[in-house]
C-alpha cells in the first residue's frame, strides 16, 4: 500500500484493478507488434500502428 501513498482502500483497489487492465492491454499490444515484427522486421511505427489499429480496436483498447 505504500506505493500508492494514503488512499483510501477504494482508491487503492481501483488503482490495483487499473494496474492490471493496464498490463493486460500492453501483453496484447506487444503480442501483436511481434506477430506483424516477425514478418516485417523493419516496419516502421506509422505503417505498424496502421495495421494494428483494427486489432486493436477490436480488443477495445
Amino acid at each position: 500500500m505504500d506505493r500508492y501513498g494514503p488512499l483510501t482502500r477504494q482508491a487503492y483497489y481501483e488503482a490495483v484493478a487499473h494496474e492490471k487492465k493496464t498490463s493486460i492491454a500492453d501483453m496484447v499490444v506487444l503480442a501483436l507488434v511481434h506477430k506483424i515484427r516477425k514478418d516485417m522486421p523493419l516496419i516502421g511505427t506509422r505503417k505498424l500502428f496502421y495495421l494494428l489499429e483494427p486489432e486493436l480496436k477490436g480488443h477495445g483498447i
